[in-house]
């Protein structure tokens, strides 16, 4: 039988899960780009683009949306 410490430190290892999300961006040309990726959440996938594309790091207000594929597909079938 497992240790109660153990359990709790299972139930802390167990990441939160990912969705889908899509970042729509002017790029260094002034053209929209979009890329996609996992995040657990808009602010995470804020941060994953920039690290992804060294335009966005220098200039973050570029991003134009943030949008979440699992939450907005729910509302639209």
């Amino acid at each position: 039988m497992p240790s109660s410490h153990a359990v709790v430190a299972t139930k802390q290892a167990t990441p939160r899960q990912r969705r889908g999300y899509s970042i729509r961006f002017r790029n260094e040309r002034h053209t929209l780009s979009e890329c996609c990726l996992y995040a657990n959440s808009h602010e995470e996938a804020r941060h994953l683009a920039m690290e992804l594309h060294p335009h966005l790091r220098h200039h973050p207000n570029q991003i134009d949306l943030i949008w979440c594929h699992e939450r907005d597909s729910a509302h639209h079938p």
